[in-house]
């Protein structure tokens, strides 16, 4: 494991070693403290902090280690959108005067995710829920400026990429901009219908016109990744293949038709700073058009008529006659050609089968732990999904 990554039952998912980091002159961001990064904002009177992060102890602890540089108190809170990674501390930020700021869509939004099932426990800490009640002071329809201890914010509402409720936090005397989770290696979360590729590409023209010259991100990987270089070639990329899924769709193919094809557009000959975030896209992109653009029946006679993973496992249990060796020898044969999701697909029809087999088990954690290895650096949801099921703890980094 070479990744910043981490993971404890405790704690929950980590981007990076916890820190405060001084992004550019009186512009901090507190990272791996959870989920998502709280940044401050220091002005000639107060904090303005941008997201409250996951739960109040890791708000506390970004909080407490500000206040080893500025005493100043906190007059702001400003939310860049109602997901739980930003807005579970709010409580442990807010001090007696302090206005919290979102957008229009941002009660839709909590509301939405509070109704949801999400199945993996480890993207929050013990015992953290992801549903909350939050009421801002103040909610913002049009784009408008304000002005704290000298400092000018323009706060502009936008409607992609991840999600409706989204809200741009622009200081344009230090041309930064900060974004939240606008642009996500995933249009809206994986396990909430949300997001769109239509909102993400308007707000990728908003923020290339206010040409910044760093954007805040509230993730570490975002920010590493996602920069103002990268931007210039992903927006006519993302374009490109938009067109390409609305076309695929209209003609009738599969969504594994559309993964298959690996469209790489032109323009990023170009732009090789947008290689990496546009190939961190693309497999999701297509995976949500083409699910928003489709409905239930798809152009395969198994969504006609659907197949449960039991029944699937039945076929298999006639095909390989019951003979473990079959299943076993299958899957390590996987195994040896790295196709370690259709390993994993197979490892578990073989348990409901077998489930007290000890060799199809020890093959499904090689499967799980081979998993977690390949998306140590560009796929923290699939780390955190696959370390939950080998039941795998990356120790914590601690000060």
């Amino acid at each position: 494991m070479i990744t910043d990554f981490w993971v404890t039952d405790q704690d929950g998912a980590h981007f990076a070693p916890p820190g405060l980091h001084e992004l550019a002159a009186g512009i901090f961001a507190a990272q791996g403290l959870g989920f998502g990064d709280i940044g401050f904002i220091v002005t000639d009177t107060s904090l303005v902090v941008i997201d409250a992060g996951s739960t109040n102890e890791q708000a506390r602890a970004a909080l407490r280690k500000m206040r080893e540089i500025s005493a100043l108190p906190v007059s702001h809170v400003i939310l860049t959108h109602g997901h739980i990674d930003h807005i579970g501390g709010l409580d442990a930020l807010r001090e007696p005067g302090t206005e919290v700021i979102a957008q229009t869509g941002f009660t839709t939004e909590v509301e939405a995710q509070n109704q949801a099932f999400i199945p993996w426990r480890r993207f929050l800490p013990a015992g953290a829920d992801h549903r909350h009640h939050v009421v801002p002071d103040r909610l913002i329809s049009e784009p408008e400026t304000m002005t704290v201890g000298g400092v000018e914010l323009r706060l502009l509402p936008a409607h992609g990429g991840e999600t409706d409720d989204a809200l741009l936090i622009h200081l344009p005397g230090r041309d930064i901009v900060f974004v939240g989770d606008i642009v996500m290696p995933y249009l809206g979360a994986p396990f909430i219908a949300e997001g769109s590729a239509e909102g993400l590409l308007d707000t990728l023209k908003l923020i290339e016109d206010l040409e910044p010259a760093l954007l805040v991100h509230g993730h570490p990987p975002l920010t590493a990744n996602f920069t103002v270089a990268a931007l210039a070639g992903l927006r006519p990329a993302l374009e490109d293949l938009y067109q390409v899924i609305r076309g695929d769709i209209a003609a009738g193919r599969t969504v594994f038709d559309m993964l298959g094809r690996n469209h790489l557009p032109d323009v990023l000959r170009t732009c090789p700073d947008a290689v990496l975030p546009y190939l961190l896209m693309r497999d999701n992109i297509i995976r949500r058009v083409q699910r928003q653009h489709t409905s239930y029946w798809q152009p395969d006679v198994h969504s006609v008529d659907p197949v449960s993973p039991t029944e699937w496992a039945a076929v298999l249990e006639l095909l390989t006659k019951g003979k473990l060796d079959v299943y076993t020898d299958t899957i390590q044969d996987l195994l040896d050609r790295d196709d370690l999701p259709l390993a994993l697909k197979l490892a578990d029809a073989a348990l409901t089968n077998h489930p007290g087999s000890p060799a199809i088990g020890e093959l499904r954690q090689q499967t799980l732990l081979r998993l977690v290895e390949r998306h140590q650096l560009q796929g923290p949801f699939k780390f955190v999904v696959y370390s939950e099921l080998a039941g795998l703890t990356v120790p914590a980094i601690t000060d």
